[in-house]
């Protein structure tokens, strides 16, 4: 028997992706990607392959107008489908490709043809190709590298791993913690290290590394999370050179049933309070995510200070203009059960 897969492709891959690891890699005889000349500019076609390890000589593309039904179909027309199956993924592309692929494949081919769409959010596909819908649960999982991958993005750079393990890291990150917390205070041996004149090797630690270590271990740890599932204190490119040209830095990712998690986990060392004018960066970076890293992505905002209440105001405000999904301050961070259920509402 053999079958054939037809995928429309679009900037958003994920799903592609998920279909493809859904059915089983090697399930397919002969993949169609009914892409356009943009996307092959941006490397979706390619993205997909690498991300599921499919066999990039069983693809075949056929570049379409995105919004001309007429010409889609013709381009259909020209090429042969001799296969038992032919399942077609609608998820992908503009409303006029989906359309003209449901048309071209349900008029030619009834008796072989089933139709496949997975809703934005939600762990299911529907099975089209009957007279009612068919709800099938979806299973397939990527991890992080594969969900980066899936947009042509590859981790630079990484924090040590190690680190994390370490316990004497976590007991003075939870003492300072407990210190900011109760004596309303930063403590004196992270003053020290903001200091011009302190040179030590361990400045950038004192100065916010030990809350970034906190912060992906407590992650880590709450959500059991595997090795390829997460990174901290990462640097993400799209760049083939190395070392690339051009990164982006992040202080957290995870991926949790196919969903990406980018968290900024932001300290003042000298600063009591929170003070949202010295990250404008940050927020404008995670603003763009779901541009650049699928509709899937859902960044946040952790720190280890204080917030006044206009300025917790103004942030709240804020989030949803940046497409942020929230905010914790160490009112919640230095609480473990807020800070569980702070993680588990995201």
């Amino acid at each position: 028997m053999k079958r054939a897969l037809v995928s429309i492709i679009s900037t958003q891959t994920l799903p592609n992706v998920l279909f493809i690891k859904q059915m089983g890699v090697r399930h397919y005889d002969r993949h169609y990607f009914i892409t356009t000349r943009q996307m092959e500019r941006q490397g979706c076609s390619h993205n997909i392959v690498r991300a599921t390890g499919i066999d990039p000589s069983s693809v075949h593309k056929v570049e379409v107008d995105h919004d001309d039904l007429t010409f889609i179909q013709s381009t259909l027309e020209n090429l042969s489908f001799d296969y038992t199956v032919i399942d077609v993924h609608l998820t992908g592309g503009t409303k006029i490709m989906a359309i003209a692929v449901y048309e071209y494949f349900k008029s030619r081919y009834p008796d072989r043809c089933r139709f496949f769409y997975i809703p934005h959010s939600t762990p299911i596909i529907l099975s089209l190709h009957s007279d009612t819908e068919e709800v099938i649960h979806l299973t397939a999982r990527v991890n992080l590298y594969e969900y980066l991958q899936a947009y042509g993005i590859r981790i630079y750079m990484q924090g040590d791993k190690d680190e994390l393990d370490r316990q004497d890291y976590y007991n003075e990150a939870r003492a300072f913690l407990d210190y900011i917390y109760l004596e309303k205070s930063i403590p004196k041996k992270i003053l020290q290290a903001s200091r011009i004149t302190y040179k030590k090797t361990d400045k950038s630690y004192y100065q916010g590394k030990w809350f970034e270590i906190f912060c992906a271990r407590f992650v880590r740890d709450h959500f059991n999370l595997r090795d390829d599932q997460y990174a901290y204190q990462v640097r993400l490119t799209r760049d083939p050179d190395h070392p690339p040209t051009h990164y982006t830095e992040y202080d957290l990712l995870y991926v949790r049933d196919n969903k990406l998690y980018v968290g900024e986990c932001k300290f003042f060392s000298n600063k009591l309070h929170f003070q949202k004018s010295r990250i404008l960066k940050e927020w404008y970076k995670l603003g763009s995510l779901k541009l650049s890293m699928g509709l899937n992505a859902t960044p946040f905002i952790l720190t280890a200070n204080f917030t006044s209440a206009n300025t917790l105001k103004d942030i709240k405000n804020a989030l949803p203009l940046f497409h942020i999904r929230d905010y914790a301050d160490i009112e919640v961070v230095w609480s473990i059960p807020n800070f569980k259920e702070f993680l588990d509402k995201l």
